[in-house]
């Protein structure tokens, strides 16, 4: 597997758990599914902190309920430099 700068990841939210899923970039990314975790705050942060470790650019899309998409981008260098 190549190395890779940005990943996508996918959270489908509910009250207790949210099941996560990651795709490397480019047309020939791999996408995995990576479990359900309990819906913490400190499950998300450990789960973004190790994700950062590993790629340079980030995008999140989050599925909550009936509600539309929500998505937000984040870097390393605007993590670091905020």
């Amino acid at each position: 597997m190549g190395h890779h700068t940005e990943a996508f990841v996918g959270i489908d939210t509910s009250k207790s758990r949210n099941a996560i899923a990651i795709a490397d970039d480019g047309r020939g990314g791999e996408v995995r599914y990576l479990g359900e975790f309990p819906a913490t705050e400190a499950v998300i942060q450990k789960l973004g902190a190790k994700l950062a470790a590993k790629y340079r650019h980030l995008t999140f899309a989050m599925k909550q309920g009936r509600q539309d998409m929500v998505s937000t981008d984040c870097s390393r260098a605007s993590a670091t430099s905020a």
